[in-house]
């Protein structure tokens, strides 16, 4: 028999205070028609993402009420990032 922890390891030791929302629809033609090209594409926005959350940490602070939107490589709107309080 094999004891568990009495808590789920770190999350109970770690005080979230704020979550992300991300969400990310990877239906349109941008993202090609297999899960490769789809992993390509979706690579791509997380690295335009990293690099625009580096140049305005607002996006971070559910205070601000800067949500930020996620445009596929045709420069459609696919998703989102936000964040909350919880």
């Amino acid at each position: 028999m094999v004891k568990r922890p009495a808590r789920p390891y770190l999350l109970s030791v770690i005080p979230v205070d704020n979550v992300l929302d991300l969400t990310l629809c990877v239906d349109n033609a941008a993202f090609g028609e297999t899960y490769e090209e789809q992993a390509l594409e979706v690579a791509r926005i997380f690295r335009e993402l990293a690099n625009r959350l580096e140049r305005n940490p607002a996006y971070l602070d559910p205070k601000s009420g800067v949500m930020a939107s996620i445009n596929d490589l045709n420069g459609n709107r696919v998703g989102s990032l936000t964040p909350k309080a919880l």
